[in-house]
């Protein structure tokens, strides 16, 4: 788990994004959609995910027992098979003062 200050990885309208495969979020990092300290993390978490086998979720600090649980933040996986099996129905973030 990687913990922000945002309610995850945000898409082109400010949504958050519940499931990503490493080469969508690098898509969106060419795009400019994922910028600046975001893009970092998601790259970060795309290699120990592609190394470890393992889902990196990132999601906002405020809420880690959530984060744990699986019910918030974005999920990040190696793959992209992987990542359209994480369907988890979202609750709404907490506002972040």
């Amino acid at each position: 788990i990687m913990l922000t200050d945002v309610p995850g990885v945000l898409d082109a309208t400010g949504e958050p994004i519940a499931s990503l495969a490493a080469s969508e979020a690098e898509q969106l990092i060419e795009a400019g959609v994922i910028a600046g300290g975001m893009a970092a993390k998601v790259r970060a978490a795309a290699r120990i995910a592609a190394s470890s086998g393992s889902v990196v979720r990132i999601a906002p600090w405020a809420s880690p027992a959530e984060a744990l649980a699986g019910d918030i933040g974005t999920a990040l996986h190696a793959t992209a098979e992987r990542a359209k099996g994480t369907g988890r129905r979202r609750r709404p973030t907490p506002a972040l003062s």
